[in-house]
């Protein structure tokens, strides 16, 4: 289920939708499950194993997975650092990405359903996940001084450099991830009247290690005999969180329907970060990354919303209250920030059935991005020292209200959903990307509270079933924005404009052949767009997949690629006063997956053939 303007049931946190997994539970009494296998290149190997056994009140589930994976990616960077005061040396600096990243991962689920009684059901699950990784990482930089005045950035390309830098990353990462729910579940006898109650905890543990190496060469290729730039780095991450919630529903109608329940989530990170430069055997610490950051967060949260239907009108109503108790504390200097803040998130939904399968729906909901850890979090990383990131520790949240009017058309072969949408959002929280002020021929990227941002858009949203063996599906997205604000750099005010017209779209296709084949073709689609610093380019993907019946259909072998063009590549440029960049990333390269799943006693799952989330450019789900 998807929804553009989740209510107030839904929590106020995010900009977009939300997708709302509804899912069904078997009532297969006995044993059943499915083993899974796969293998891929770049190097993945899996198994897996999911077994359920009903009997009586108890229903036991289980889950066992290990895998390997290794996963490269690369990129480029080209910037011009412009020397005002002698433009003769200003630095033209082109680096060169590659790294690798991967390792072994095994997880445990265990859990069991226990019915008192039909009505009454109890849950409880644990889950344990631990992860061992070796991520390395390659950059080369080839820095060239001269008078750059008279050339176009675009077409600066250089053969020849002055200095050539070679630096290295190898990091060791072990991971761990504990998660505990226990789920009370009451129906009444009227459909749709029920009670539940979920309490979930969570402990995350994160232990790196990182040693960083450059060495350096003159214009021939040349090793310089200049003293090893050694680094050293150790982090470790605890990260605890605590969610209980409650929800209640109760219809009094067939068509009307009230709802009411809380929510309260006590969060606690903590990660120390440590930076040594090694010379001559001897660790020295650097205390300009050196800092244990902690990070309390408890959010608070009650709401109610009723809707109804009368004849072809229906309309929803409802407001979610939450209060926000945050505080940072940087231990080493000694900086704490308190915040504390209550908010309201009306939301309301006005529709109405027309002839022939059409309905259109009038919708408005109040929305709330909190600044995540790493937004907050002030250390740099050092895998490129030249071009570095911060938290800020300083950002508030950025708040949208979201209108939207859409209408819907059903069909016997699919559906076609066209909606008009405006969102303005107050204290836009944006990457900006400046000068060192400690050296000027590097950057510092952190996020910044901007002013405003407001989006006017058209989405379209599609099903089509032409043919029995044919599925399509898609969406596409039209819009404007306006990004507008000012952040400080050093004793200046510098004001930022952005204003772009761009598109999004994507479209998936689903055939079954010779009633034993499955296929899926997807391609995803982001056109180039204007930022408030310089461009984003466009980005293409496409991803196949297929899958057969074998062994009397009780198994499903699966072959998939990832990113067929190798193309999913995330491209930008940067032109501010004193420097410009263009830059190209890779998060991870294509991929090809073959998988086989046997059932046990099970019916074939519908889905993604090959069963996957998948990534993004920017490598996040």
């Amino acid at each position: 289920e998807v929804i553009t303007n989740p209510s107030a049931r839904y929590e106020a946190e995010g900009m977009a939708g939300i997708v709302n997994i509804i899912l069904k539970k078997s009532q297969s009494k006995g044993l059943n499950g499915s083993f899974d296998v796969n293998v891929g290149y770049p190097e993945n190997f899996g198994l897996g194993i999911n077994l359920n056994y009903r009997k009586n009140k108890f229903n036991w589930f289980t889950n066992i997975g290990a895998r390997y994976r290794s996963g490269p990616g690369s990129g480029n960077l080209r910037q011009l650092f412009t020397n005002e005061e002698n433009p003769d040396s200003s630095l033209f600096a082109r680096m060169d990405r590659t790294h690798e990243r991967g390792g072994v991962s095994a997880n445990f689920k265990f859990g069991a359903d226990y019915y008192f009684n039909p009505k009454n059901i109890l849950t409880t699950a644990f889950s344990y996940q631990r992860g061992d990784e070796k991520n390395n990482s390659t950059l080369i930089y080839e820095d060239t001084y001269r008078n750059w005045a008279s050339m176009d950035f675009d077409n600066i390309n250089p053969e020849d450099y002055d200095l050539k830098t070679i630096r290295k990353e190898d990091e060791e990462e072990d991971e761990a991830d504990l998660e505990y729910s226990l789920t009370y579940r009451k129906l009444f006898d009227e459909k749709e009247h029920e009670f539940t109650a979920d309490i979930r905890f969570e402990d995350k543990t994160e232990e790196e290690s990182s040693i960083f190496t450059e060495n350096y060469f003159d214009s021939e290729n040349n090793m310089l005999n200049l003293p090893l730039f050694d680094q050293r780095s150790n982090n470790e991450e605890g990260n605890q969180r605590l969610g209980i919630k409650l929800d209640y529903v109760r219809p009094f109608t067939k068509e009307s329907k009230f709802e009411i329940g809380s929510q309260s989530s006590f969060r606690t990170i903590e990660n120390d970060y440590q930076v040594f430069q090694l010379l001559n055997g001897e660790k020295i610490i650097d205390p300009n990354f050196t800092n244990n950051f902690i990070y309390d967060e408890n959010i608070h949260a009650a709401y109610l919303s009723y809707g109804n239907k009368i004849n072809k009108f229906s309309y929803q109503a409802g407001l979610r209250a939450e209060y926000s108790d945050v505080r940072t504390e940087l231990v080493t200097t000694n900086e704490i920030n308190d915040r504390q803040y209550a908010n309201l998130f009306p939301s309301a939904f006005i529709g109405y059935e027309l002839a022939g399968q059409n309905s259109v729906q009038l919708s408005y909901s109040r929305r709330i991005r909190r600044p995540r850890f790493w937004d907050l979090n002030p250390f740099f990383t050092l895998s490129d020292r030249r071009n570095t990131f911060s938290g800020n520790p300083n950002l508030d949240p950025e708040f949208t209200n979201s209108f939207e009017i859409q209408h819907i058309k059903y069909s016997d072969k699919g559906s076609i959903s066209s909606a008009v949408y405006y969102r303005k959002t107050t204290d836009a929280i944006q990457r900006i990307n400046t000068l060192n002020e400690d050296d000027p021929e590097s950057t510092i990227t952190r996020p910044q509270n901007l002013a405003t941002q407001d989006d006017w858009g058209i989405e379209f949203t599609y099903t089509f079933s032409p043919k029995k063996w044919w599925r399509m599906n898609g969406d596409f997205n039209f819009f404007r924005s306006v990004t507008e604000g000012s952040y400080q750099f050093k004793d200046e005010t510098i004001r930022l404009f952005g204003e772009t017209f761009s598109m999004t779209g994507r479209f998936t296709s689903r055939t079954t052949l010779w009633k034993k084949v499955d296929t899926q073709l997807r391609v995803n689609y982001r056109a180039p767009r204007n930022t408030t610093q310089g461009k984003a380019k466009s980005i293409t993907s496409v991803d196949i997949a297929a899958n057969m019946d074998i062994l009397k259909n009780n198994g499903t072998l699966t072959l998939s690629v990832s990113d067929l063009f190798n193309s999913r590549r995330r491209r930008s440029s940067t032109d501010e006063f004193n420097f410009q960049s263009y830059s190209e990333f890779q998060w991870r390269a294509r991929a090809v997956v073959l998988s086989l799943n046997y059932r046990l006693n099970q019916k074939k799952q519908r889905g993604r053939p090959d069963g996957r989330g998948e990534r993004d450019d920017d490598g996040e789900f």
